[in-house]
């Protein structure tokens, strides 16, 4: 019997067995990468835009004077989008709405107020919103004026439309946004929101209309024309209407909450489009 000590072997079974954990190694260290770049580049388009809607059925909560569901919509759409400068104003609303009802017992109060300027017009609008603002018209617009980020994307929103009360603008990172209450209970359309989203181009910009606004406002499709833009003009069918337009970089979005078919509130989408600045200037 030899005395000489035993060298261990690397056997062929070891070696395939150590590839396979560098390989998994390597394919952990890949997907937490990736991983990790998807949630810097944050929530989607749809994401966005499915959080607007939230946005906008909490507003319609406040207004009805059901604090509760506003908050409940409100979270909703924070949990969707969690850099909306919107959502997170609907839920301050909504939270301190639920203090004053606790408070003083009358859930009944018109929480909707909350931030309004009152800068949107004091006339009725009477007809349910047939009216055009005075903002709107046929400018003459430079699209080359959006092909690059502007300085402050507030100033493309609108400060006032007929027969709507404005809320204080909010900005985030990409996108404005600004919503406003109708003065009269009586029209059809009790909320619009305008906002102004920065994209990374304008094939992006484009492809937001095709993936997200046809998606989520599938019925009754259509184009019009938008101060020499060509917008989408659709609805989900039930609640919401919105026309939604591009030029350069940037889509410019409607939507507006209504009271009946929204099929037949999408002339006041329209007319609520043309509200948006045509210079970036």
């Amino acid at each position: 019997m030899s005395d000489q000590p035993k060298r261990f072997v690397f056997t062929r079974p070891m070696a395939i067995m150590s590839g396979v954990v560098t390989v998994l190694v390597l394919a952990a260290v890949v997907f937490l990468i990736s991983a990790l770049g998807g949630a810097r580049s944050g929530p989607s388009n749809t994401a966005k835009s499915e959080a607007t809607r939230y946005v906008a059925q909490a507003n319609d909560a406040l207004a009805s004077g059901d604090a509760t569901k506003a908050a409940e919509l409100a979270k909703k759409a924070q949990e969707l989008d969690p850099t909306s400068a919107s959502a997170l104003a609907v839920a301050k609303k909504a939270t301190d709405a639920q203090k004053k009802a606790t408070g003083s017992g009358t859930s009944g109060s018109k929480p909707g107020s909350t931030g309004s300027k009152g800068s949107g017009g004091s006339t009725n609008p009477g007809s349910g919103g047939s009216t055009t603002p005075g903002s709107g018209g046929t400018a003459t617009v430079d699209e080359s004026d959006f092909d690059e980020p502007v300085g402050d994307a507030l100033t493309l929103l609108p400060t006032t439309f007929e027969g709507y009360s404005f809320g204080t603008a909010m900005k985030t990172e990409g996108e404005a946004q600004v919503s406003a209450t109708a003065v009269s209970a009586k029209v059809p359309a009790q909320q619009i929101i305008w906002t102004v989203h920065e994209m990374k181009s304008k094939a992006s910009a484009e492809d937001f209309i095709s993936k997200t606004s046809k998606a989520l406002y599938a019925e009754n499709g259509s184009t019009t024309t938008v101060d020499e833009a060509s917008a989408y003009l659709g609805t989900d069918g039930t609640r919401y209407a919105t026309s939604t337009y591009v030029r350069g970089i940037y889509v410019f979005e409607v939507l507006i909450s209504v009271e009946g078919d929204p099929s037949q509130q999408l002339g006041l989408a329209t007319s609520a489009a043309k509200a948006f600045a045509d210079s970036a200037k």
